[in-house]
């Protein structure tokens, strides 16, 4: 049934892949054990590699460019702004988002600082950016002055690193280095192809490259000639491992074309080295290339290796099989890796068992040497090419291979004036490579921000002592060596494993690499056991209770895969299931939290050691890609670890609510599932659980696992079934509250079932989102797309955090709309047993037929719907395929469409203010984007904006505990947030505990001002006075306005919560002195106080003007969010207030006194903190071989 990808035979490529993730100390001991230099070697080698360091400072000519990049290391503030201003304006095409790009990267840092540092007569830091190094031109003041010489600034590091506009000017350019013996690689600049038709865009522009190389050389021979350097996804649209079969056949035969083209100029080709998840994919095709008959004697097949990835011994022994077996030799591109910020990123969060990479450069280094080793070992089979800008490596390796033949390679801009003591043969003799970046110099932007950091850690190299005193003698921090002693090959502690991404008291869930055929094949064996025997479901419950006759379940992808079957309860035995909950209630309220907790992490464990068994059911239910369904997975686990240690934190002392109903939605089968029983248990809550029709499976197989751990089958209950069974559980009046997950208008529908009760029930909601995404055209179009894509249309779109809108500036929206029509016709639609699938089935035909007839609707008054086709082998009545629709204006954009539907509208530069309040005025609140490179419109979006989680400069549809909780407000959810430090706390009773904070709250000292006044002029005796003159000083620290608190986060993010002040609260109820000391802490909060012309407070309005307002009705007054209700509210209020049209108004029982916590929205921040993929700061933490401390005390 599932079938991933074929097994590999060969023992050697076995062998690659269980390297992939190996212990680093034992990795760094075989390196260490393997790798032998003589002693007199390495004497020379430090001699020489002083001699080339000395001479290569004295030749180094200080170019502007490389002065402006030594000033502004990328750690400091001024050089992060210069890296994103590289990165950012040339692909920013409007005037006027290029100077508000540049407004806010030179507001940024000390620029006077940076004068000073580079020892110069301190003229305009602008002037002397531009090359201006002595002028009498007046210092710029003006804006258009001085963005006229940052331009100028950006456009001279772009010319530094790249060569010129086409091939053949840079070999013009070039030539004096070519005669002083030189070799060129060109590289093109060609991103990752997003469709068919940039694919074959792509193929061309490199099949043209190779004739124009090819006509520049004298058929010399490969190793002499001028190359090629080819980036395979930049001619693949779907270069994924999950493809494996697909990419062999797709890229072969087009590869096969570019070589023998390259045979016959006598060049090379050398393909690029992209992320560990794609080496495979190229070693196969190498190795198929170097099998071709038609390509025998042909010495020009290279391939890029990195040497910080941990299979990079192993591959050498696979290519030098290879090419010893196909009478060939292969080339081999030695670098130290290029995409190591993003490996890192990528391994945490996924929660992998490892790194691919070393988490430190000194054991990259000591890698690198034994990779040379081994190359030159190899010489027979492999033509080693060494890539590197270290003195100290370029003298092992010179020193290493002796009479052997080599050639070194280099970055233009960034290694000539080391190699100009190497090449020729007045100097060492050595072949040399220069790698040259051709076109325009705008294409290259990301690449230049990425050669910053280079040089960037150059120079921290080049600031390492000869030698250093450590505890077991002098060694020297510049040999791999000597560093692998001190460091005994340890991680670095900034970079725990994955695992333990939060501690080593909470792990991080498990992940699966989708990259490793040895995971892959294992969990395809154990996935197809699990589907050899059928599930069955039925209530679970403490007594034997009726049920209707089963029903068998199919896989929505596969009308022939008959799942299971499922047996509902009938709706009479539901006041029975309630009767057992409310007898065990004071039992399970009774169990230490510890052991409830210990209870939650054993079954976190379990469903970890379950993982096939459960993708298998969550995949063939819900029709989740393979992907979606390890997320769920993850969530689920992660939701339990969370709550649990919540739980020993907060509820020790916190009485529970009682019963609580959990009602889940079937497109989150098992994450909010079990997140909502998690929690619930975890406070001590006795939980009956009602999970959606269309996955019972799934939720009756988490029930039986948390029975097996020791939640007692009296404490948790579940209850299968449709409407009918959520309904009577929810009209029961002996349930303690609902914890809710589903719809608008189911979430109002369960809302007005609770209000015509006389108490106040605890209910939690997360309901629908009109998700957006809003996009400047100072973004990364390339990223944006791949964004969206993702956001859109994983799992057709049914999930409460897809995608469902994007606000595109008009100046790239062409562009960007395009590109997305293109690459959604391109994403992989089908059946998810197949793990490449990105697009699944719909859930069932009545959503299917909802979703369908609303496209067609839209065909009728949008501007254009763009559907991809359907693959002729899918049924169309279990498919709908990705659907792009442009709106001319937000008006028709109405509703949320649950399924595989992107809406695209344009706004102009001019009119982001009106674009976020027409947003806002659909009234939910869930999950906004936001694509920028301009910090401070990214913070305006974020403080206008009305959504519960903002995502900034990546996708839209992560959700972690305590890192990217879960929740909106307004149509979107009551709060509080899943995951997050008060989703507990609304599950028990008491105040609630302020979270630790990095910023603490500002109270609104005017309102409080006032209202401090006013408590002197109400009469009330001296001590109520002094009490709510207390309770007035308290509010200014036990507040959230503007408060903010720090969340766990992986390298390469930045999480935070804040908390928003909604703007009117209903006050009801209470005595003068009661409504008084709420008033005081709404007032602190910069809320307003909406009462009745009744109530105690009414008579003060015209004194207390913006605290307090009076209405006639306040219970009809759309802009209350919130009533705080100093007594039992009526059920005929309750009652007006569910039937309001809009969101659910938020009770607050203040019976005790307002607790002023539960008015708070909160609101989480996630933003991507790479520029161009590289995170500087963590290269600097990571760097010194000799020390494990942080780079300036920074955290990581």
């Amino acid at each position: 049934m599932f079938q991933f990808l074929p097994q590999h035979t060969s023992p050697l490529r076995r062998a690659v892949t269980a390297a992939y993730r190996r212990d680093e100390a034992q990795s760094v001991a075989d390196l260490f054990a393997g790798l032998h230099i003589p002693p007199e070697q390495r004497d020379a080698a430090d001699g020489l590699a002083h001699t080339l360091r000395e001479k290569s400072r004295q030749s180094a000519a200080e170019t502007p460019a490389l002065v402006l990049a030594d000033a502004c290391p990328p750690v400091s503030p001024e050089g992060r702004a210069l890296m994103e201003l590289v990165e950012a304006l040339p692909r920013t095409p409007d005037e006027t988002t290029r100077q508000e790009l540049l407004r806010d990267k030179l507001s940024a840092g000390d620029w006077d600082k940076i004068l000073r540092h580079t020892e110069e007569e301190p003229v305009s830091w602008l002037q002397k950016l531009a090359g201006h190094r002595e002028t009498e031109e007046a210092v710029p003041t003006d804006a258009e002055s001085r963005s006229k010489k940052a331009v100028q600034s950006v456009n001279m590091l772009t010319r530094h690193f790249t060569a010129a506009a086409t091939i053949e000017e840079a070999a013009k350019k070039f030539k004096k280095r070519e005669k002083a013996g030189y070799a060129f690689s060109f590289a093109l600049p060609l991103n990752e192809a997003a469709s068919e038709a940039e694919a074959q865009a792509h193929y061309q522009i490199y099949t043209d490259a190779v004739h124009t190389i090819g006509a520049l050389t004298r058929r010399t021979g490969v190793y002499t000639a001028h190359n090629l350097s080819l980036k395979l996804s930049a001619i693949c649209p779907f270069f994924r491992h999950l493809c494996a079969q697909q990419v062999h056949y797709y890229l072969l035969p087009k590869l096969k074309t570019l070589f023998l083209l390259a045979k016959e100029y006598q060049i090379s080709i050398c393909l690029e080295a992209e992320e560990s998840t794609r080496l495979e994919l190229s070693l196969s095709l190498v190795e198929a290339l170097a099998a071709e008959t038609v390509l025998a004697g042909y010495h020009g097949i290279g391939i890029t290796l990195q040497a910080y990835q941990k299979r990079a011994p192993a591959v050498i022994e696979l290519l030098a099989d290879c090419a010893r077996k196909n009478q060939t030799r292969l080339m081999v591109r030695l670098v130290k890796g290029g995409y190591w910020s993003q490996e890192i990123q990528a391994a945490q969060s996924a929660g992998l068992n490892g790194y691919p990479v070393y988490t430190r450069k000194a054991h990259t280094d000591l890698s690198y040497l034994a990779c040379a080793q081994l190359l030159l070992a190899a010489e027979d089979a492999l033509y080693p090419q060494f890539a590197t800008h270290n003195p100290d490596t370029v003298a092992a390796i010179h020193e290493m291979a002796q009479e052997r033949e080599l050639e070194f390679q280099c970055l233009h801009g960034l290694g000539e004036t080391l190699f100009d003591h190497v090449a020729g043969e007045k100097q060492l003799s050595r072949r040399c490579r220069i790698y040259l970046p051709v076109g325009e110099a705008a294409q290259w932007s990301d690449y230049t921000a990425r050669r910053l950091c280079d040089r960037f850690t150059l120079n921290l190299a080049d600031t390492l002592p000869e030698t250093e005193e450590t505890a077991d003698g002098i060694r020297s921090p510049r040999n791999p060596l000597d560093a692998a002693v001190s460091t005994q090959g340890k991680t670095h502690p900034a970079l725990p494993l994955p695992r333990y991404l939060y501690g080593q008291t909470r792990l991080n869930a498990i992940g699966i690499d989708f990259s490793d055929d040895l995971v892959l094949n294992r969990l395809q064996e154990l996935m197809n056991l699990a589907s050899e025997d059928g599930f069955q479901a039925a209530p679970v419950t403490v007594m034997d209770t009726p049920r209707h006759e089963a029903r068998f379940v199919q896989n929505p992808a596969d009308a022939n895969d008959a799942i299971g079957a499922v047996s509902p309860i009938r709706e009479a035995a539901v006041h029975n299931v309630l009767s057992a909950a409310k007898i065990v209630e004071p039992h399970w309220a009774a169990v230490p939290v510890q052991q409830r907790a210990d209870a939650l992490c054993r079954f976190a464990d379990t469903l970890e050691n379950c993982l096939p068994e459960m993708l298998n059911l969550i995949i063939r239910e819900s029709g989740k890609t393979a992907r979606a369904a390890l997320d769920e997975l993850r969530l689920a686990v992660d939701y339990c670890r969370y709550y649990a240690a919540e739980a020993e934190r907060l509820c020790a002392d916190r009485a529970p609510v009682g019963t609580l109903v959990c009602i889940s939605p079937w497109h989150s089968p098992l994450a909010v599932f079990v997140g909502q029983i998690a929690a619930a248990l975890a406070a001590g809550n006795t939980v009956i659980a009602k999970p959606a029709l269309q996955t019972t499976l799934t939720a009756y197989r988490a029930v039986n696992i948390l029975h097996s751990c020791g939640i007692p089958k009296a404490a948790l209950q579940l209850l299968t079934g449709g409407a009918d069974i959520g309904a009577a559980l929810v009209q029961d009046p002996r349930i303690g509250g609902v914890l809710f997950s589903g719809s608008t208008a189911t979430a109002k529908l369960i809302n007005h079932s609770l209000g015509q009760r006389s108490d106040l029930p605890v209910f939690v909601a997360e309901s629908g989102g009109q998700n957006v995404m809003i996009a400047d055209s100072s973004t990364d179009i390339h990223r944006l797309c791949r964004d969206v894509l993702h956001s859109a249309f994983d799992s057709a779109g049914q999930h409460s955090t897809a995608l469902r809108l994007l606000c595109v500036q008009d100046d790239i929206a062409d562009q960007v709309i395009a590109k997305l029509r293109a690459a959604a016709d391109n994403l992989i639609i089908g059946n998810p047993a197949d793990a490449a699938v990105e697009v699944g089935p719909i859930i069932d035909q009545e959503s299917h037929d909802n979703i369908s007839a609303y496209i067609e609707q839209a065909k009728t008054t949008a501007l254009h719907v763009h559907q991809s086709p359907l693959p002729h082998h899918l049924s169309h009545h279990a498919y709908i395929p990705p659907t792009i629709i442009e709106l001319a204006d937000l008006s028709h954009f109405q509703r949320e469409v649950f399924g595989p539907v992107l809406h695209i509208c344009r706004f102009h530069a001019d009119q982001l203010k009106q674009t976020i309040a027409q947003i806002n005025g659909k009234g939910y609140a869930l999950n906004c984007g936001i694509h920028s490179r301009i910090r401070s419109r990214s913070d305006d979006i974020s403080q206008n904006i009305e959504a519960g989680n903002i995502y900034i400069n990546r996708r839209t549809t992560d959700t972690f505990p305590d890192v990217q909780p879960f929740g909106g407000h307004g149509l979107s959810g009551t709060g509080p947030k899943a995951g997050a430090g008060f989703y507990l706390q609304r599950l028990g009773h008491g105040r609630w505990r302020i979270p630790t904070l990095s910023r603490e709250a500002f109270a609104d000292a005017q309102a409080l001002q006032a209202a401090e006044k006013m408590i002197r002029e109400t009469g009330f005796d001296h001590d109520t006075r002094v009490k709510l003159s207390g309770l007035a000083g308290q509010a200014k620290i036990h507040n959230l306005r503007h408060a903010q608190s720090q969340l766990a986060h992986s390298s390469g993010e930045e999480n935070t919560l804040t908390w928003r002040s909604p703007k009117h609260i209903w006050l009801h109820g209470g005595t003068q002195e009661s409504a008084f000391a709420a008033l005081i802490q709404i007032a602190a909060a910069g809320m307003q106080a909406v009462v009745g012309y009744d109530h105690p407070l009414a008579g003060w309005h015209t004194r207390l003007n913006g605290i307090l307002r009076v209405s006639s009705h306040p219970e009809q007054q759309t802009f209350v969010s919130h009533l705080v209700s100093l007594e039992l509210p009526p059920p005929q209020i309750k009652m007006d207030l569910a039937a309001r049209k809009g969101a659910i108004v938020r009770i607050i029982d203040a019976r005790e006194g307002l607790d002023l916590l539960r008015l708070f929205e909160e609101v989480s921040y996630c933003a991507d903190t790479a520029v161009a993929g590289c995170l500087p700061e963590l290269i600097a933490a990571t760097f010194s071989p000799m020390q494990d401390t942080l780079a300036n005390g920074g955290n990581v």
